[in-house]
């Protein structure tokens, strides 16, 4: 598996098949990328998800982040994701559900 665009810890993740470290690394820098509006960054590193094994079980942030780079996802999906973080007491995430798609509206 090639992906030149990932950054480093990722690209030794992936070519060591450290999937579990991926996905937490992913799980962190990805809001944050998120919040930044820097979408091409994170649809790189989300790309290599397709390649997971069947066991691994992404958290809800990775839904939320993959959703977050389709410019025509449905804005009330992200309603769907802010309840889901708040039950999950995971705020920073709620915060980013509710903020992103008015961040990236107001920038184009």
């Amino acid at each position: 598996m090639q992906f030149p665009d990932l950054s480093s810890p990722y690209y030794e993740y992936v070519r060591s098949s450290d999937w579990a470290r991926y996905v937490d690394c992913l799980n962190r820098d990805g809001l944050l990328w998120c919040l930044d509006l820097n979408l091409p960054t994170l649809a790189a590193h989300l790309m290599p998800l397709k390649n997971l094994p069947e066991e691994i079980i992404l958290p809800g942030r990775i839904g939320f982040l993959s959703a977050a780079c389709h410019p025509d996802g449905p804005l009330d999906q992200m309603e769907v994701f802010f309840k889901e973080f708040l039950a999950r007491k995971d705020f920073d995430a709620a915060v980013a559900s509710i903020c992103f798609p008015k961040a990236r509206w107001n920038r184009w």
